[in-house]
């Protein structure tokens, strides 16, 4: 599915009241991220990937927000933002990470998979620096 079909299927939405949701979204983000760094302290490793997925998730959904689109899929998400920012090489590489680490999300989420301490570290330097990074994004 491409963005246009997420967009068909009713997964994307254009919102322009989204905008306003863009900072609430980054603080989102950094709860999460916080949460990550927590649970990797106390070698939660499956929680730490999960909460550092979900700041990713909300840093993302940020950059969405801001172009007024509402999403209701995390595929579409990525899918949205690689279309709309597709000259943006290095948004493009953090999109590929997060793709990567939103299906080893899953997989830990639903099938019972195990994460490792270096995985979880890897994912809570990604959500760190995707926030900042999507913070100075204009």
């Amino acid at each position: 599915m491409n963005f246009k079909e997420c967009l068909e299927k009713g997964l994307l939405k254009k919102n322009e009241s989204s905008k306003n949701w863009v900072e609430k979204e980054f603080s989102i983000s950094e709860k999460f991220l916080k949460s990550a760094e927590k649970t990797l302290e106390i070698e939660e490793f499956e929680i730490s990937v999960i909460a550092a997925y979900d700041s990713l998730f909300h840093s993302a959904r940020a950059l969405l927000f801001k172009q007024g689109i509402a999403e209701k899929s995390h595929y579409c998400l990525i899918e949205a933002l690689k279309e709309l920012y597709k000259n943006d090489k290095a948004l493009i590489g953090f999109l590929k990470s997060i793709d990567q680490v939103r299906v080893s999300r899953h997989r830990l989420q639903y099938s019972g998979d195990s994460a490792g301490k270096q995985e979880a570290e890897f994912v809570k330097e990604l959500a760190e620096d995707f926030l900042k990074f999507s913070k100075a994004k204009k």
